[in-house]
């Protein structure tokens, strides 16, 4: 019986191990997304005029005019 459960408790520190690793992976993740985004943001507003990432609504419509004043169109909006 000893056998049995000297190798339980081996397949559940196991176990614990690859969770622990999940958890830190998830942990992991989140914080590159969460300091990427911030860094990207802060790099964005920088810049004189709003990059994409700063404001994008303001960056699309700029796109928008720069493209319809190339090709002599009137822009829509």
């Amino acid at each position: 019986m000893a056998a049995f459960f000297a190798a339980r408790q081996i397949v559940i520190d196991r176990m614990m191990r690859y969770f622990a690793a999940g958890i830190l992976g998830l942990i992991a993740v989140f914080v590159v997304f969460h300091w990427a985004r911030w860094l990207c943001v802060k790099i964005e507003r920088s810049k004189t005029p709003a990059g994409v990432l700063g404001r994008p609504f303001v960056a699309t419509s700029r796109y928008e005019r720069a493209f319809a004043s190339l090709t002599d169109l009137k822009p829509t909006g």
